[in-house]
Parts: structure tokens; sequence; C-alpha cells
């Protein structure tokens, strides 16, 4: 039997969110040339280098905590849809969009997060949204309910 995924566990991955937040994304944030800009589908599908270095120091993060989980992240995925096998194979997998809203991201528009799930055997079974602006974190896990985290140790049910 596969063990639970636990609240700690979310906690520790929140904690991952909130480093690749203060480390890469937020100081990046209204600083991003031309140059740091692409489209991947569209104009309105929009990767900046953040998106890359965010997913990139999350997925190593999460493999360090993690180790026999695997990872699938919204840019690997856009580089190589096959990486979306793994959701289909058992054991942990975690699923990341390193900044969704990029496009208000890269516009310099206070409205993106950082996103994370726990899928364990085919069934999600926890996830965190962090708002990089406010800090506000919030986190579920699948039995143990959802709450936010402020980041000073105080939790608030959801």
């Amino acid at each position: 039997m596969t063990p639970a995924f636990t609240q700690q566990a979310i906690v520790a991955v929140g904690q991952i969110m909130r480093l690749a937040a203060r480390e890469i994304i937020m100081p990046a944030f209204g600083r991003l040339g031309p140059e740091a800009i692409r489209c991947k589908s569209g104009p309105l599908d929009l990767v900046t280098d953040a998106d890359e270095a965010a997913e990139r120091f999350i997925t190593t993060r999460l493999r360090d905590a993690f180790p026999a989980a695997r990872v699938v992240g919204e840019e690997a995925v856009a580089a190589d849809p096959g990486v979306l096998a793994v959701l289909d194979a058992p054991g942990l997998v975690f699923v990341i969009d390193p900044i969704d809203g990029t496009a208000n991201y890269a516009a310099g528009v206070p409205l993106f997060g950082v996103m994370v799930a726990a899928v364990q055997d085919g069934v999600t079974v926890g996830g965190a949204i962090l708002d990089p602006v406010t800090d506000r974190l919030a986190l579920a896990v699948r039995g143990g309910g959802a709450w936010e985290d402020d980041g000073h140790g105080h939790r608030c049910g959801l």
C-alpha cells in the first residue's frame, strides 16, 4: 500500500514554492526585458525566463524532498508532451505550474500564482497555491482539510 500524502508533506511543498517565489519569481517581477518573454503556442500563451527557472528550482527541490516522486512541469510538457505519461504510472507525481498567469506576470500585473498538485496513484491527494506578491499560501490534503498558511506559523481553515 502507498503511504498517505500528509499535511506535513504539503507544508514542505509550500515551503519550496515560497523559496522559489523569493529567490526567482519576485526578483524578476516587473524587470523582464523583451528577450526574457516568449510565445509558446500563441500570442496569449507566454513563457518567461522566470517560469523556466522557477520550474527547474521547484522540480529539483521536490525531487530532493520526495526522492521516489516524479515531477511534471508545465514548461517541460510544452517542450515534450510525452512527459504527461507519468501521470498514469503508480506512485507520487507532482504537477507544477511555476507561474500561473504568465501574461499578467510578464506585463507587471500582480495577479499570478504558483501552483503544485500532488497526484498519488492517479488520484489528486494534495495541492498548494501561492500568491507570491502577498505570500498567501493555500494548502489542502485529501481527507485532511484545507487551510491558509501565513508563513509565520499561523493557520486558518478554509
